[in-house]
């Protein structure tokens, strides 16, 4: 018999306004620093875009039982692709 074993690894939840013919686009990634950014925002809670068409970040912190490495972290990283928030093609 196989037994499966699950535990949270992290959790939180965030909100925005959804606007009227705004296109939305989630990722979710697995790192120490949220993706496209470098390492702007490494371990803050919510970090400021820098990177084209992103919205906002979100850091979750992931849990010591189940972190491969120190600071790793879920991201939520949300983009608009209807607004370009730098220089854009």
């Amino acid at each position: 018999m196989t037994r499966l074993l699950a535990w949270v690894a992290a959790e939180g939840s965030e909100g925005w306004k959804l606007e009227p013919g705004a296109e939305w686009r989630l990722e979710v990634n697995r790192a120490p620093y949220p993706p496209s950014e470098g390492f702007n925002g490494f371990g803050d809670r919510h970090p400021q875009c820098s990177w084209f068409w992103c919205w906002e970040n979100w850091r979750f912190p992931i849990t010591e039982e189940a972190a491969n490495y120190e600071h790793e972290a879920l991201w939520l990283t949300l983009y608009r692709e209807d607004v370009c928030a730098d220089i854009c093609p």
